[in-house]
């Protein structure tokens, strides 16, 4: 038998063909093939997860920005169009810096003209797949004062002394 066309739905036409009588008295019978057949193709299931690494500098955030490098798909079949939306934006387990923090996304979904045909196991996923390093500060506003020789390295400061 055939299906009407290759993608998931339910009551879909069903075309059986090729059955014959065999035996002596065979010829003895006519046969109708089955007419009326419908059955149900099931949408494939697919996982995606993510993968890479994301990085930042402390920033105070749970922020984390996501590229399509970051997620797979696996199990759709050859030449069928889909793809997973891969969202831009997740979060961070924490704002604290550390690494193989873990990076949830949320919103995931299929798009592609075979999407329909495909289930996802998961719209959130989450993976140790962050870092977020230290931030960088620049101390501003200080200079080295002059000084007389002394004999030592010892440098002095400009600007006024707080009373002791």
């Amino acid at each position: 038998g055939t299906f009407a066309d290759k993608n998931a739905g339910t009551s879909k036409v069903v075309t059986a063909t090729g059955f014959a009588l065999a035996g002596a008295d065979g010829g003895n019978y006519s046969l109708a093939q089955p007419a009326g057949l419908t059955a149900t193709i099931t949408p494939r299931p697919v996982t995606a997860a993510l993968a890479g690494g994301v990085s930042k500098a402390y920033d105070g955030t749970t922020f984390a920005t996501l590229a399509p490098a970051n997620y797979t798909l696996s199990g759709t079949l050859a030449g069928d169009s889909v793809l997973l939306n891969s969202p831009a934006v997740g979060t961070y387990d924490s704002k604290a810096i550390g690494t193989n923090k873990a990076v949830t996304a949320t919103g995931l979904s299929l798009v592609g003209g075979d999407a329909a045909n495909y289930q996802l196991s998961a719209t959130t996923l989450s993976a140790a797949i962050g870092t977020i390093t230290k931030k960088l500060l620049t101390v501003l506003g200080v200079t080295a004062a002059d000084k007389t020789y002394d004999g030592t390295t010892a440098a002095g400061r400009r600007g006024r002394r707080r009373p002791e």
